[in-house]
């Protein structure tokens, strides 16, 4: 634990993860791996900080077109037909729906 350098860490960042790996998951991998870093800084597992020297992987976000009134008319069909799951909404698909058309009547922030 106490060999960990900004040079290895960097490397993982770089050469360890998936290369096809979407830039949102690799933004979260990262962002754990300096929690991490915080906890072992705070705990006195490595010697020097190195979670400040460690730079965050920013996401890039595609701006998504959003649902048809056609799309949305078939996703809440759709809720109505779950299969009645053990658990969850897949349990409840009335109240699934219900939920869906609560959220769809929110106004835009």
């Amino acid at each position: 634990m106490r060999n960990l350098t900004v040079d290895l860490l960097e490397t993982f960042k770089t050469e360890g993860l998936p290369k096809d790996m979407a830039g949102t998951s690799k933004a979260t991998a990262v962002a754990k791996l300096r929690c991490f870093l915080r906890t072992a800084d705070r705990r006195d597992w490595i010697t020097e900080s190195l979670v400040d020297k460690v730079t965050a992987h920013l996401a890039v976000y595609e701006q998504k077109e959003p649902y048809s009134d056609e799309e949305v008319k078939q996703i809440l069909d759709g809720a109505l037909e779950l299969n009645g799951g053990t658990h969850g909404y897949a349990k409840y698909p009335k109240t699934f729906r219900l939920l869906l058309e609560l959220m769809l009547d929110l106004p835009a922030f």
